[in-house]
């Protein structure tokens, strides 16, 4: 594995207070203490996109992004992507009992 490919481990890290973000409306009654910062986020998922481009520079490459939820990520880790990519969001769904 790759240094790219460690994920962010929390387990014992002390928690950033909530004081030095900006929470939205709203949204501070369910937030008690924020793990990861969005700066932390952006790096890796920058991280991800290099290491996407690396593995894939000689290679076709398909995407598939799973409604709903993946499209914000999956446009901001294909943002600048320097190679042609193929893309496509798809909806899944759950049927009880089929």
């Amino acid at each position: 594995m790759s240094d790219l490919s460690v994920p962010i481990d929390v387990r014992g890290r002390t928690p950033y207070s909530i004081d030095q973000f900006v929470i939205p409306n709203g949204s501070s009654d369910y937030i008690k203490e924020i793990l990861i910062s969005n700066g932390e986020i952006r790096d890796r998922v920058q991280k991800l996109r290099h290491e996407i481009a690396d593995d894939y520079k000689d290679k076709e490459l398909f995407v598939f992004g799973v409604l709903q939820g993946a499209a914000k990520f999956m446009f901001s880790l294909f943002e600048d992507f320097p190679y042609v990519y193929n893309h496509r969001l798809i909806e899944a769904k759950s049927y009880i009992g089929t």
